[in-house]
């Protein structure tokens, strides 16, 4: 999901420098779009402000084409844009998004798989003044998304339904009812000899039909 989600933004993007590149034909010798020229890009997403409305953090993605996936890191900067004041926050080849400010406290927390043999995001806390990241969750199916009181003293998390996983047949749908005429259509023309039923457990319905034709 995360490649898929990085992948449209960096389509969005190649388009955009395709065009750049076309109109400026005029002025220079124009080339065809490389993989290596897709690779320097970066995307900024996930913008969240502090409570007092001074800091920004967001997340900068790019491809890690040797991996096949996504490369997200966490940077902070000063909402008055200067560049000066920003500062990256997480290092190395995880992949880390969602950043929040915790509360009213300059602490930084995120979603990241590390470490995770199954892949599943977890929630990490950045102290407020730098150091290593302190891991918060461990949820067999990780964590989709969350949010933190305006206190930072709770956190609301959503998560996956873990009883989905453990029985994906489906179970059986024991009809005890059947209305008549229910899609208000009359049955078809004729005396049908014999009569099917036909159940799709989706759409919850019977549908009824002749199974050989009709008598004259």
């Amino acid at each position: 999901m995360i490649i898929r989600r990085f992948a449209t933004r960096t389509a969005i993007a190649a388009f955009a420098c395709g065009i750049a590149i076309s109109g400026g034909n005029a002025q220079g010798s124009a080339r065809a779009l490389t993989i290596a020229d897709m690779r320097r890009f970066a995307d900024v997403s996930d913008p969240r402000m502090s409570r007092d409305g001074e800091w920004i953090v967001y997340t900068v993605s790019t491809v890690d084409t040797a991996h096949d996936r996504s490369n997200g890191d966490i940077w902070r900067a000063r909402w008055d844009g200067d560049g000066t004041r920003a500062t990256r926050r997480t290092w190395g080849t995880d992949d880390e998004h969602s950043p929040q400010f915790v509360g009213s406290t300059r602490a930084i927390s995120f979603l990241s798989a590390r470490g995770e043999t199954r892949d599943s995001d977890q929630l990490w806390l950045l102290p407020p003044d730098g150091g290593e990241a302190r891991k918060l969750t461990t949820i067999k199916n990780g964590v989709d998304d969350y949010s933190w009181s305006p206190d930072g003293k709770r956190v609301v998390l959503a998560l996956r339904d873990s009883t989905a996983d453990a029985d994906s047949a489906p179970h059986p749908i024991v009809l005890d009812r059947l209305q008549f005429k229910q899609d208000i259509e009359r049955y078809p023309s004729g005396r049908p000899t014999a009569r099917r039923f036909s159940f799709r457990p989706s759409s919850r319905r019977i549908r009824t039909g002749p199974t050989t034709g009709t008598s004259s």
